[in-house]
């Protein structure tokens, strides 16, 4: 959890709620090239320096919850066939695909449907917070 706290901005409330406070993407409604915050957490559309709105922390909250679920980060992995199928999929708009490495389990399909909704190339088809925190609460995890 320490790890996570540093790289995400997580905060812990007293009655132990979890909270992501910010990823620092978005600071107003719409920015134009001036990308803030983690490059490894940023959306496509920051990366590529395009006017970008706080769907852009949609994105970087599916990576996260990809990270949660595995226990390591997207980005240097020691699978290196996973690693290049994932950036492929990533660069294409796909859906990617949930690994299975020894010593894991898949997440169950509602957290995968999140993580593949958030992670949408196209900002305007990534869910909004509400609904994230909406899908969240339902799961049975």
């Amino acid at each position: 959890m320490l790890k996570i706290c540093l790289m995400y901005k997580l905060k812990v409330t007293k009655d132990n709620t979890v909270k992501l406070a910010d990823v620092g993407l978005t600071k107003r409604e719409k920015i134009t090239g001036t990308p803030t915050g983690t490059p490894l957490y940023a959306a496509p559309e920051v990366k590529e320096r395009k006017v970008y709105d706080k769907s852009a922390d949609i994105y970087s909250l599916g990576l996260i919850l990809w990270e949660m679920w595995y226990g390591v980060t997207l980005y240097g992995l020691k699978d290196e066939v996973y690693s290049k199928r994932l950036e492929e999929d990533l660069k294409r708009g796909w859906d990617i695909r949930m690994p299975w490495w020894e010593g894991t389990v898949p997440p169950i399909p509602e957290w995968t449907r999140l993580i593949h909704d958030c992670l949408k190339k196209d900002p305007k088809r990534r869910p909004k917070i509400q609904e994230c925190l909406d899908r969240i609460s339902a799961m049975k995890v």
